[in-house]
């Protein structure tokens, strides 16, 4: 299983990505007061890193922070 945090704050964006306790994945970036394009570049990025079939998609695990979860919501 796949465990995705994500986290936005008031400069940057970071995500981490976990298979079992392994990082395969991680990224810290400033968004210049744009989070949501660089949030929609990182999971762009992750997707295709991960490659995953639609009917695998009960092997992700999501916690967002308040500010990033506010902040999909209205993408």
């Amino acid at each position: 299983m796949y465990r995705i945090g994500l986290d936005v704050g008031s400069t940057t964006a970071k995500i981490v990505v976990l298979d079992e306790d392994k990082v395969i994945y991680s990224s810290y970036r400033r968004h210049q007061a744009n989070p949501g394009a660089v949030i929609k570049d990182i999971l762009v990025e992750l997707k295709e890193k991960l490659q995953l079939e639609k009917d695998r998609a009960d092997e992700l695990a999501v916690e967002l922070s308040n500010a990033a979860a506010c902040l999909l919501q209205q993408e």
